[in-house]
């Protein structure tokens, strides 16, 4: 039982232990923004870039299961293009029209993984550039913000999010859209840091010519 006339603990021993405390925050944050920080964060996100390339090549050929049919589009395009029979390299036209990126990134990876496997070969493109972008968000968000912390949440949510880990693992080119509007974004804000007159001189202006 406690004695009710002990002397409680003085002001002076919380002022102190609260210091202790503060001092090992500020050392801490002086560590994450020294050379020591940078080598942590790049740890961390490489622990991030792992775990997420688990969760993406992981029964990569079997889950989803089967080829979805726009996966089986995508491949024939590839095929085609190894073989030079595509009607025209800049757009397909099969499937209502598509860009040509996404399939000038699987015609490689299917004659390397091999036309026997085109599950595999056009969701490998999917997840490493998936992987990309992950990467990319943690640089755009750590030059943007000044915040390696701050990155590393990004770069995290982003590798554990639903719908990017979903078109990770199809053959699909939407996700190529993360990946060039990040990039596209940093490079705008790059060039406007570095000249900014420049930018905005030349940026459209949405006005009609005259």
């Amino acid at each position: 039982m406690i004695d009710p006339g002990t002397p409680r603990e003085p002001e002076a021993g919380r002022e102190d232990a609260f210091a202790t405390w503060r001092a090992g925050a500020d050392r801490y944050a002086e560590l994450w923004r020294s050379g020591s920080g940078r080598h942590r964060a790049s740890r961390a996100l490489a622990i991030i870039l792992i775990a997420a390339a688990a969760i993406r090549l992981w029964n990569l050929g079997g889950l989803p299961p089967g080829l979805q049919f726009d996966e089986a589009h995508n491949a024939i395009d590839a095929a085609r293009l190894l073989d030079g029979q595509a009607a025209s390299p800049l757009f397909f036209t099969d499937n209502g029209g598509r860009e040509p990126m996404a399939t000038w990134l699987h015609a490689p990876m299917l004659a390397l993984v091999g036309r026997a496997h085109p599950t595999w070969a056009l969701r490998l493109v999917s997840a490493l550039v998936g992987l990309a972008t992950i990467a990319a968000v943690y640089g755009f968000v750590a030059r943007l913000f000044e915040d390696r912390r701050l990155a590393l949440l990004a770069s995290a949510f982003l590798a554990t999010s639903y719908w990017h880990l979903h078109f990770s693992r199809y053959g699909l080119r939407a996700i190529l859209a993360p990946l060039w509007t990040t990039l596209a974004v940093w490079a705008w804000w790059s060039a406007i840091q570095r000249r900014p007159a420049w930018v905005l001189e030349r940026a459209p202006t949405g006005r009609a010519a005259p």
